[in-house]
């Protein structure tokens, strides 16, 4: 796996730091599992996967600590948590080549795998898709257990084989808490690359 910050490609190791805006690439069998830090929770890049880390940020306000993450899932899988949010201003979201996936960890810790172009899978919580098809910008909400797939139209429950297979990597997951935080942060900052698990 690699990462690229604007300097050129280079080998991920545990524990390295990025910086928000890297390019993290795995190849065929590889894997990287990120720490997102601050309680917001962790997250699986599977493998011949290209993502990037937009935006990851937490603010203190009159409505309390508020996150945003904003990632961008170019090609491939990722799988992940995120913990309950601290305020409803908080949001979590993944961009895919069709849309937006918005997760929706409001009243509890949530629970995801998402596929491009678009597939989603939500184990537990909440997700909602906004998303364009034939031109029409649609929405829809995901319920925990079941997929959402544009193409093949409907909210479908998640095959048990799936479920099994991502239930055991979340498993393995720090729950996003291995970085807690010191203070507040007002701007974006460094995410971490899991000791446990990476290649």
């Amino acid at each position: 796996a690699t990462f690229d910050n604007g300097s050129g490609a280079t080998a991920v190791t545990e524990g390295a730091t990025l910086t928000p805006g890297s390019v993290i690439s795995t190849a065929e069998g590889g894997e990287v599992t990120l720490a997102l830090g601050n309680n917001i929770g962790s997250m699986v890049v599977d493998s011949n996967t290209t993502v990037v880390v937009d935006r990851l940020s937490v603010e203190k306000t009159g409505a309390g600590i508020v996150s945003d993450t904003q990632i961008d899932l170019r090609d491939g899988s990722i799988l992940g948590i995120v913990n309950k949010f601290s305020s409803a201003l908080s949001k979590f979201e993944v961009k895919v080549p069709t849309g937006v996936i918005g997760i929706d960890a409001g009243d509890e810790q949530t629970s995801y795998q998402i596929s491009t172009p678009d597939r989603v899978d939500v184990l537990a919580g909440y997700g909602v898709f906004v998303y364009t098809r034939d031109g029409v910008v649609r929405s829809v909400r995901i319920g925990g257990g079941n997929q959402f797939n544009p193409t093949t139209g409907g909210i479908t429950p998640i095959a048990p084989e799936v479920i099994n297979d991502v239930s055991v990597k979340i498993a393995a997951l720090p729950e996003g808490a291995v970085t807690p935080p010191t203070q507040t942060f007002t701007r974006p900052f460094n995410f971490f690359i899991s000791p446990s698990k990476q290649q």
